[in-house]
């Protein structure tokens, strides 16, 4: 598959075939609207092949094993535990994902570097809390799909 198919493949999935009624609606309305819902989409999507290489392969738990990883396991967890969420700094995301990373992902999404690390530093920590209401982060499941698509349409629904 081709990197420029990836985002695409990864929101259709998630939003056909589903059985999410109005919640797909409103997050593929979203989607269209907001490309950094695809590129949150597809980090916390396990993926495979270059869909792998490009967003990572492991899910919410990679994803959040990733920030650890970068040094920023105390504001993970805020975003993962029940307390306020810490705020994330766009430059951040480069210990986390590596400038080439992040380089390939802005392509993908069709906008500049910094616009997708400012989008992504803004909405992450509301994405990853909206998947971990209970405190903790949630194995993947079958509904783990459902979730992403409702929490994305969530997030996104006065941003069309």
């Amino acid at each position: 598959m081709a990197l420029g198919n990836i985002l695409g493949s990864v929101l259709q999935g998630m939003l056909s075939g589903q059985g999410m009624g109005g919640q797909a609606g409103a997050a593929q309305g979203g989607t269209q609207a907001n490309p950094l819902a695809g590129v949150i989409a597809a980090l916390l999507t396990p993926q495979q092949g270059q869909a792998a290489q490009a967003f990572g392969s492991g899910g919410l738990a990679d994803l959040v094993q990733q920030f650890r990883g970068a040094g920023m396991g105390q504001q993970v967890d805020s975003w993962v535990g029940t307390g306020p969420n810490q705020a994330l700094e766009p430059k951040a995301l480069e210990a986390v994902f590596g400038g080439e990373k992040l380089g390939a992902m802005a392509s993908e999404a069709a906008m500049p570097k910094s616009d997708l690390m400012s989008g992504l530093a803004a909405m992450l920590p509301d994405v990853i809390n909206g998947l971990t209401p209970q405190g903790r982060v949630p194995d993947q499941q079958p509904d783990m799909q459902q979730m992403i698509v409702g929490v994305l349409g969530q997030f996104l629904g006065g941003r069309r």
